[in-house]
């Protein structure tokens, strides 16, 4: 993916994130950046729409786990996490 797909891609995985996960943390309490920063810690890999559409249910389960501890809310579910992945490819 060439610099400016890679950024429109990184632009709508962090907006999707922020509407999946807003209505449970608040929307002051998230930046796109931040689901760039969990997807990172939990898998190690630069998120990417190949990596989004591959991802097996052991992933989205870290991902999950890892935006419940970075954003320090228990209330975070994995549906939520999946949403906003399907959010994702559904625009990429």
């Amino acid at each position: 993916m060439e610099g400016r797909q890679r950024l429109d891609f990184l632009s709508a995985f962090g907006e999707e994130f922020c509407n999946s996960l807003s209505p449970t943390i608040g929307e002051d309490d998230i930046a796109p950046q931040g689901a760039y920063e969990v997807v990172l810690r939990a898998l190690g890999n630069i998120p990417s729409p190949e990596m989004l559409g591959s991802l097996s249910e052991e992933q989205i389960e870290q991902i999950h786990a890892e935006c419940r501890r970075y954003f320090e809310d228990d209330r975070i579910t994995i549906d939520q996490i999946r949403f906003a992945v399907e959010r994702t490819i559904a625009r990429w």
